[in-house]
């Protein structure tokens, strides 16, 4: 699956890496707070279908997940 690295330890760098590919391939905002609440709905939203996944991905996608959420905090309360 091609969004198997939601759910693995290096979601962190493959996310950055997508985030550079946007901003200068597609023009995507710079603004890193945008990126994180982009990847925080991303992440609920997503379900992952095969049973492999289910369960070999779901609870790092669930750690990635509050990660990010941690990592937007801070951002959040300086606005």
């Amino acid at each position: 699956s091609d969004l198997d690295y939601l759910g693995r330890s290096d979601y962190v760098e493959k996310s950055e890496k997508l985030r550079q590919e946007w901003i200068i391939n597609d023009g995507f905002s710079p603004d890193r707070k945008v990126w994180l609440e982009i990847q925080v709905q991303f992440l609920k939203e997503h379900h992952y279908f095969s049973l492999y996944s289910q369960k070999k991905r779901n609870e790092g996608k669930l750690q990635n997940l509050n990660q990010v959420e941690q990592a937007l905090h801070p951002i959040r309360d300086q606005a």
